[in-house]
């Protein structure tokens, strides 16, 4: 799944790294810049977790990716710690597909706390590169 997004991200890191013999989660950190990675070592940690784990994501885990997400986001502003960190643009790009083939139905019943973090996180300078902003309505509809 992360192969996949290697593109986008090049593009947010102003980087091209192109075909790497390193694994996705060591080229992203590679890739990433000054504190991105995390300012502390239990920041850095909690990153590399979570980037080891989607590794192994697949499309078909996305639903599954977005319920944990939406859990964690429940208290939470961002993905690691209190900071925006590159967990924050690469989940964002792994699950861009999913949130714009959601509902709006879904969006503001089943994925409440994802869909405020995807809006705020493609609202972040330079993480739409090239790209459309997707529309979240905040007043009910249904």
């Amino acid at each position: 799944m992360l192969n996949s997004i290697m593109t986008s991200l090049e593009a947010y890191f102003g980087q091209s790294e192109g075909q790497s013999k390193l694994g996705p989660a060591t080229q992203i950190i590679s890739m990433s810049t000054g504190d991105f990675s995390g300012k502390y070592p239990k920041t850095r940690a909690l990153v590399w977790q979570w980037l080891e784990d989607l590794t192994s994501i697949k499309s078909g885990d996305l639903d599954m990716l977005a319920k944990r997400l939406n859990i964690h986001l429940q208290n939470n502003v961002y993905i690691v710690d209190n900071s925006f960190t590159v967990v924050d643009v690469v989940l964002f790009y792994v699950l861009q597909q999913f949130v714009s083939e959601l509902t709006q139905h879904e969006r503001q019943q089943r994925f409440t706390n994802l869909s405020r973090w995807f809006d705020f996180i493609q609202h972040k300078e330079r993480v739409l590169i090239n790209q459309s902003f997707h529309l979240f309505v905040k007043n009910k509809i249904y």
